[in-house]
């Protein structure tokens, strides 16, 4: 981001075939700008946690993740980060950065009083109009799918091209189970909701398994493979262009809801924080 009207920029030759050469930029003295010194902090709290707490993803190799704790945790240190530099841009980048990420679903209102100290001409910037712009619709998505909510209802395409709406599924429990077939984590949970979906299908259980992603071929192979003889359906795109996905505020995945014949959610798995899908079964045998 370009922050002042001296910008200084380094641009470094790439020698031979490889896609990911080494970054130079890394070991060069930079100013030391306002921006500079934002971003070094963000990033070191952001290492700091991952190394001290951060989790492998069973089955994943490398990949690691914070449990929600010690997300919000780390979301909250950022943010207080932020507020000491009110009167700088890059504040504005951060926090809209930092406020897409999946756990702030939990931190709704902070970013907020954040963007709030920024100031006016900060807050006015075509970036603040549209970070305001995203929140509020974001928080009214959230609500609308909390616990004791009226399900939103959508319609799309299932695997064999057919249509599909939730409203068809009046008068019955189900879960929405948002998925992809890339997603490590959600390989885990899909194996849970098998089991249930197995023992408690024939007193009515429903399960509608949505695909965030836009390879058709791939997520067809996979239901086949894995037999996945519930509702499969997408809308052929990626969760960043999901109007869904939107619908739902789901920013991360896997994210589980339960419907219940009334057609009121009275389950979801980030509002109870149930990364291992511990309270889905009791609440099914409640709606059943």
């Amino acid at each position: 981001m370009l922050d002042s009207a001296s910008n200084l920029m380094l641009v470094e030759q790439v020698h031979g075939n490889d896609p990911y050469p080494s970054n130079s930029l890394s070991k060069v003295e930079l100013i030391n700008s306002k921006s500079n010194k934002i971003h070094r902090s963000v990033d070191s709290v952001s290492k700091y946690f991952y190394k001290s707490f951060a989790k492998k993803v069973e089955g994943s190799g490398s990949i690691r993740f914070l449990d929600n704790a010690d997300q919000q945790r780390l979301y909250s240190e950022q943010l207080e980060i932020l507020k000491q530099y009110p009167n700088e841009y890059y504040s504005l980048v951060q926090l809209y950065q930092i406020a897409r990420m999946g756990a702030m679903r939990r931190l709704l209102e902070p970013p907020f009083a954040v963007f709030n100290l920024l100031s006016d001409k900060i807050r006015s910037s075509d970036l603040g109009i549209e970070f305001l712009k995203r929140r509020t619709e974001e928080i009214r998505a959230f609500k609308r799918a909390l616990k004791g909510s009226t399900v939103p209802y959508f319609t799309l395409m299932k695997d064999n091209g057919e249509k599909f709406e939730n409203s068809s599924l009046a008068g019955k429990p189900y879960v929405i189970a948002f998925s992809a077939t890339w997603c490590v984590p959600c390989k885990s949970a899909e194996k849970k909701l098998q089991v249930l979906y197995s023992k408690y299908q024939k007193q009515g259980l429903e399960v509608v398994y949505f695909n965030l992603d836009d390879d058709v071929k791939i997520w067809k192979k996979r239901i086949a493979a894995n037999t996945l003889n519930w509702i499969n359906v997408s809308e052929r795109t990626k969760i960043k262009n999901s109007s869904i996905a939107q619908q739902f505020l789901v920013q991360a995945i896997p994210l589980y809801v339960l419907v219940d014949r009334t057609g009121t959610i009275v389950y979801n798995q980030d509002q109870e924080e149930d990364t291992e899908l511990s309270y889905l079964e009791p609440a099914i045998r409640r709606v059943l």
